[in-house]
């Protein structure tokens, strides 16, 4: 369930666990908004299939005290070490291929299997670009077709 919302915007897991039921709304278009990092927001549309499914949810969740939208056994709000037990406790890889959407196993592997010590080391490693700011000068043609016609 949490995977179908997090695959609607590409959302990081720490967003998802933070999602409250004020973030969710249905009227008059299905979408969710969402607190990304660094304090940026986004309000992303909701398919037809994860109305369905939050809907479902939302009738199994009940009306506990925790204003999450996502709870763990205890009735509180779910953290991203509980969403990571539940997606590893499946103990079929092949699951958890289909959930994040993988186009073959190895790639799941290379995820599971990775060292973080080595993801950091890789990350460290790498040097930004250096870019120089430039200036956009629309041709024309664009600025003809966007002025109003008379």
């Amino acid at each position: 369930m949490t995977l179908c919302l997090a695959f609607v915007g590409g959302l990081r897991v720490s967003e998802l666990v933070g999602l409250n039921l004020v973030d969710l709304a249905f009227d008059p278009q299905p979408t969710v908004h969402v607190m990304g990092k660094g304090r940026r927001e986004r309000v992303l549309p909701l398919w037809k299939e994860t109305v369905t499914v939050l809907r479902d949810w939302l009738k199994v969740r009940g009306e506990p005290k925790a204003t999450a939208l996502f709870l763990n056994a205890r009735g509180d709000a779910m953290t991203t070490s509980g969403f990571e037990y539940i997606l590893h406790a499946t103990g079929d890889i092949r699951k958890v291929s289909l959930w994040l959407g993988h186009a073959t196993l190895q790639s799941t592997e290379v995820y599971l299997r990775a060292d973080p010590t080595e993801k950091l080391e890789a990350m460290a490693s790498l040097v930004p670009p250096t870019l120089r700011r430039g200036h956009f000068r629309p041709p024309d043609k664009l600025l003809a077709m966007l002025r109003p016609k008379q």
